[in-house]
């Protein structure tokens, strides 16, 4: 690709995709209980909204990574190819971290604490 500023526009769409998802979440979270949070709700919801936000971290890390893997690839640049599948796969690990550790947030705290 000749131009150089698709690199900038994709990179502007991810970070858009999750402030999204940062604000929206915890709005659509809090109007499913339609009356007042008790503390043990609120932090369920508070580590559900978490584990979406690093998932889509990930998310944009695997995209991210897959963009500089082609172009490593059509380029024949192996430098790029490398970034690209570091970056891949770094995205993979902590698309890992937000569906098998941050859901266990909830349980570290005791239920007579919330």
């Amino acid at each position: 690709m000749k131009n150089k500023n698709w690199k900038k526009t994709i990179w502007t769409m991810i970070m858009i995709i999750m402030t999204t998802f940062q604000f929206a979440i915890p709005v659509l979270a809090a109007g499913t209980g339609g009356g007042t949070l008790t503390g043990t709700d609120f932090l369920n919801q508070a580590v559900t909204a978490l584990s979406y936000v690093v998932i889509a971290i990930g998310a944009g890390f695997v995209i991210w990574g897959g963009v500089n893997l082609l172009e490593g690839y059509g380029n024949d640049n192996p430098g790029a190819k490398s970034q690209g599948i570091k970056q891949f796969m770094a995205g993979g690990g902590i698309i890992l971290i937000g569906l098998l550790v941050i859901p266990q947030l909830a349980n570290v705290f005791p239920t007579s604490l919330t």
